[in-house]
């Protein structure tokens, strides 16, 4: 059977991972033969051109943070990296802007 239409970015699946384990392993064998300029911000295109985003599900908590500051730096940490590393504490994307003293972060 002939395919008769390309898949695009328009469409494409969600993996919620609960661990960095989860995350990884869905990263791992959905990019596997994909292209690889098509891996930013959690998104990758599998080998058949199929978009997926693999989002740690700690992401919409701290993505959606009521403070401004530590929403948008989650926001620029995820457009510079190609998947989300989450196995550190506090999550990588929700590390500290300033350190205040000793018990007390500003983020």
């Amino acid at each position: 059977m002939d395919k008769n239409f390309t898949f695009t970015e328009a469409i494409s699946f969600i993996v919620n991972g609960e661990t960095q384990d989860e995350v990884d392993y869905y990263w791992e064998k959905l990019s596997e033969g994909g292209d690889e300029k098509a891996q930013q911000c959690g998104w990758l295109q599998d080998k058949y051109g199929v978009s997926w985003q693999i989002v740690p599900s700690v992401l919409s908590v701290i993505g959606n943070d009521p403070d401004p500051r530590r929403s948008g730096r989650v926001m620029k940490t995820m457009l510079r990296i190609k998947t989300a590393p989450i196995a550190t504490k506090p999550p990588i994307l929700y590390l500290p802007i300033s350190r205040t003293s000793s018990n007390t972060v500003d983020i």
